[in-house]
């Protein structure tokens, strides 16, 4: 049963075999019916060797844990707009490296409350997913794979790594809050290519203008080209300097955004899958502004070197 301050948590789906997060300071615990739950959230495919058997199916939102804050509760370190607490960050970090839109509510809901909020499966952000700091284990075979229980791959210590990052001083220093992330979790919900595209290049402009406020004025910085901001990204994160070949494609790229912005479609020298491309990279970005080596689920460092002529570094990716 959960404890009296406990709060009620939707939609967060727990690594396989483990009932409970420890996360900031806040206890996540699975509901004793958490398999009937998860099974009535979206999913998209049918699986069967997972820990659970799901169908696909349109899904729900779904009460599947309960969340014990501590005695006292710190106060959040991303600029929300109201009353809130840590745990909105722990949900925000939660939703973004889960796929899900995970939030908790203080009280159960009136007869007359509804939940306004998409429940769907995120679309995109599966290089973010993919990309937690996974622990070594000893491997377990043969009819004894079954006794490796309430083992945490390393998701839970990478949320509370990341949590104390966002917190830090330096981190804060140069992200001004992170107001990013929330662009970021928007983005990766279920959206059409083009929309989410456009939303992705706003952060990375959102990126290049709060690492630039001591460099160059307010003024400055809204008149600078969208190609300079974009490049100026892609030096700083993924490539050593671009060269002449680079430039010309991140210029195509740059029409192309405002084509769809102001006409409501894309160019034709860019396709959809470099607009995904694009997306991939800005999944990638976020993971390594947490300060992870993002995963290359999706051959983004492939993609991008074929895209710009020029390799990416190993070290950008995970191998």
């Amino acid at each position: 049963m959960p404890s009296t301050n406990s709060k009620q948590v939707y939609n967060l789906e727990f690594p396989v075999n483990i009932d409970q997060l420890k996360i900031g300071g806040y206890v996540f615990k699975r509901i004793d019916d958490y398999e009937r739950a998860f099974q009535e959230m979206q999913h998209l495919g049918h699986t069967s060797g997972s820990e659970f058997s799901i169908r696909p199916n349109t899904g729900s939102h779904q009460i599947t844990a309960y969340v014990t804050p501590p005695a006292t509760e710190p106060a959040p370190a991303l600029a929300w707009e109201g009353e809130h607490t840590q745990l909105s960050d722990v949900t925000l970090l939660l939703s973004i490296f889960t796929g899900r839109h995970v939030f908790h509510v203080d009280s159960p809901l009136g007869e007359n409350e509804i939940l306004i909020s998409d429940h769907r499966k995120y679309k995109y952000g599966g290089v973010l997913e993919c990309s937690p700091n996974f622990e070594e284990v000893e491997e377990i075979t043969g009819d004894e794979w079954w006794q490796r229980e309430h083992h945490d791959i390393g998701f839970e210590r990478t949320i509370n790594e990341t949590l104390q990052l966002i917190r830090s001083r330096e981190w804060q220093e140069r992200y001004k809050g992170g107001h990013f992330l929330f662009l970021y979790q928007s983005a990766m919900e279920k959206r059409y290519a083009a929309e989410v595209f456009t939303q992705c290049w706003t952060i990375w402009s959102h990126i290049f203008g709060i690492e630039n406020i001591g460099n160059y004025t307010e003024a400055q910085i809204r008149r600078s080209a969208e190609s300079d901001r974009i490049k100026y990204v892609l030096e700083e994160y993924f490539y050593d300097p671009l060269d002449r070949a680079a430039n010309a494609k991140i210029e195509i790229m740059a029409k192309a955004r405002h084509r769809i912005v102001h006409f409501g479609k894309k160019s034709d020298d860019v396709s959809y899958d470099d607009l995904e491309l694009f997306i991939r990279a800005t999944e990638a970005l976020i993971a390594k502004i947490f300060g992870l080596q993002p995963s290359n689920l999706y051959n983004t460092s492939e993609r991008l070197s074929r895209y710009f002529g020029q390799l990416v570094p190993a070290t950008n990716f995970q191998s």
